[in-house]
């Protein structure tokens, strides 16, 4: 599996991603892919070709970065707008520009939550210079999400949000076992309807053990994935 992989192009790899394989391509592959197109859902393309949005200038954002932020931030506005929700939790917000989109372009209450004080002190001060009239609607907690996070959370809808039993959870760019822990989360936390989540960088998985040459790698404290090097 590995070494077919290893030998894609960047072409047949982008291939992949829309579940079509090679002739050589490995069975447990093809298996695996048919599963996931079985899994997929029918969905809308979002038209973002009129939405104008300022990043500001020198805001550090890749062309890639900006593109993904501006495609987001309507679909979380369709599933808001399913569940009559006003209300979002943006997990792992960084610098705070999909909170920013979601407050000043669809009128969003976001709990802006991010593990990283120096981060969150950048977003205050971009906040201040560039995005005044989101203060009402945004507000930055620092907080380190772990599976211990309900209460915190919890705590914070209660604060901060007026209308706190609909209330949708986003999170761009969701790392490692961060997309995971967004899940667990999403079940437990009752106000909670809805879900949207980008996640990525999967390669930052921490590593639990090795088993008769297994590779064990832990997403939390209760949901392990098992992956096996051939």
């Amino acid at each position: 599996m590995v070494a077919f992989l290893k030998n894609l192009s960047f072409c047949d790899l982008k291939d992949l991603t829309l579940c079509r394989t090679k002739e050589n391509c490995p069975k447990s592959l093809i298996d695996f892919l048919a599963t996931v197109k079985a899994l997929s859902v029918p969905h809308e393309k979002i038209e973002i070709n009129d939405i104008a949005y300022c990043f500001g200038v020198n805001c550090g954002l890749s062309i890639k970065k900006r593109h993904e932020i501006i495609s987001l931030a309507p679909v979380v506005a369709d599933v808001c707008g399913s569940i009559g929700s006003q209300e979002v939790i943006d997990i792992g917000a960084g610098l705070g520009y999909l909170s920013y989109l979601l407050a000043e372009n669809h009128n969003y209450s976001v709990l802006a939550i991010e593990g990283s004080k120096e981060k969150i002190d950048s977003a205050l001060g971009n906040q201040n210079s560039h995005h005044q009239s989101s203060k009402e609607n945004i507000t930055f907690l620092h907080h380190f999400i772990t599976n211990d996070s309900q209460d915190e959370i919890e705590r914070a809808i209660n604060k901060h949000f007026k209308i706190s039993d609909r209330v949708c959870i986003c999170g761009l760019h969701a790392c490692a076992d961060l997309s995971i822990t967004i899940l667990e989360l999403f079940l437990k936390i009752k106000q909670v309807k809805s879900l949207v989540i980008m996640p990525c960088c999967y390669h930052r998985l921490k590593l639990e053990k090795e088993i008769d040459g297994r590779n064990i790698f832990q997403f939390s404290s209760e949901c392990y994935v098992e992956i096996k090097v051939r």
